[in-house]
C-alpha cells in the first residue's frame, strides 16, 4: 500500500531536509575553509620563506600537539607589559587542543587549555582543576613606563596610576605563592631571555620533558619574531585595537619615543620601595634597565 504524505506535511519535510542540507554545507564548506587555508599557509612557508605569516593561525603549521601532561590546563597569568602575549601565543603552539584554536584569546574561556589573564579572579575558576601557572616576570617600573608608552589614554593622575600598576604586579607575586603553597606548579620566565624564543622552548623541554621538533622551533621564531609580528598588527591603530585569536594588540611592540613624566618615575620609585620586601624575594627575575 502506497502511502502519501499531505501537503502541510510534504511542506516540513522538505523544510527539514533543507536545514540539514544548509547545515551539512555549512560545516563542509567550513572544514574546507580551514583545511584551505592551512594549505595556503604551508605553501607559503616553504615557497616564500620571507613572507608573513599569519600569527592569527600560525598553530595550523604545527607538525603535532605535543602532550602537556599531568596538567588539564595552562594559564599564562602576569603583570602587564611582561611578553605574556608572545608566551600564551607558543603555549598555544604547543600545546593547544585542535578543536579550541579558532577560540578568540579573550574573554576567559575556561573551556580551553592554553589561557592567559592579568586577573586573580579568573584563576578562581579552575579551582579543582591540575593547571600549570605561567608567570613571567618583568621589573614592574620597567613594565609600568612601557605600559605608559604603549597606552593610548588621556590625562591620569600619575600618582594613582603608579600605585596601580605596582601593586597590581606585587600582587601577582603575591597570588603566584600562594598558588605553590596550595600545591599548584608555578613555572617563571624571565622577561630578559623571553627576547630568545630559543630560551622559551629550550625551558618547556625540560619543564615537560619533550623534544620540539626542529619544523616547529623553526616555525614559531619565524612566525613569533619581532619582525613578522609587526608586520601582523601593522593595519592596527592604537592598542585599543586587537588581533582576536593571538591577542597581539596595535603597538604591541612600541617602536617610536614617549616622554615619561619626572612625576611618574617619582611615584614608581615611591611605591616599589613600599613593596620592597616581595620583590626582593625574586630579585634573580628583575633586572632594571
Amino acid at each position: 500500500m502506497k502511502t502519501f504524505l499531505r501537503p502541510e506535511e510534504n511542506f516540513t519535510f522538505f523544510v527539514l531536509n533543507a536545514n540539514i542540507y544548509l547545515q551539512f554545507l555549512q560545516f563542509f564548506f567550513g572544514c574546507m575553509r580551514q583545511h584551505f587555508l592551512f594549505f595556503l599557509l604551508t605553501l607559503s612557508s616553504f615557497a616564500f620563506p620571507h613572507e608573513v605569516l599569519d600569527v592569527e593561525r600560525l598553530p595550523f603549521l604545527r607538525t603535532k600537539q605535543y602532550a602537556k601532561a599531568p596538567y588539564e590546563k595552562i594559564v599564562i597569568f602576569s603583570g602587564h607589559r611582561t611578553c605574556s602575549s608572545l608566551l600564551y601565543n607558543v603555549f598555544r603552539f604547543l600545546f593547544e587542543e585542535d578543536e579550541f584554536l579558532l577560540l578568540p584569546h579573550a574573554p576567559f574561556y575556561k573551556e580551553k587549555t592554553i589561557l592567559k589573564t592579568h586577573g586573580s579572579d579568573h584563576m578562581e575558576l579552575l579551582k579543582g582543576t591540575k593547571f600549570l601557572t605561567v608567570v613571567p616576570l618583568r621589573h614592574p617600573i620597567n613594565a609600568a613606563v612601557s605600559m605608559c608608552r604603549f597606552s593610548s589614554q588621556g590625562e591620569i593622575d600619575l600618582k594613582e596610576w603608579a600605585m596601580h600598576r605596582i601593586y597590581h604586579h606585587a600582587n601577582v607575586l603575591f597570588f603566584a605563592e600562594k598558588l605553590i603553597e596550595d600545591g599548584q606548579d608555578v613555572l617563571f620566565f624571565k622577561y630578559e631571555e623571553c627576547k630568545e624564543l630559543s630560551k622559551i622552548l629550550d625551558q618547556i623541554e625540560r619543564w615537560f620533558s619533550i623534544v620540539i621538533a626542529a619544523e616547529d622551533r623553526k616555525t614559531l621564531e619565524r612566525g613569533l619574531s619581532k619582525e613578522n609580528v609587526l608586520a601582523n598588527i601593522n593595519s592596527l591603530y592604537d592598542s585599543s585595537e586587537v588581533l582576536p585569536l593571538s591577542g597581539f594588540h596595535g603597538r604591541h611592540i612600541f617602536q617610536g619615543k614617549c616622554g615619561v613624566p619626572d612625576e611618574l618615575f617619582f611615584w614608581l620609585d615611591y611605591y616599589y620601595e613600599q613593596l620592597q620586601p616581595i620583590f626582593s624575594r625574586y630579585s634573580y627575575f628583575f633586572k632594571n634597565d
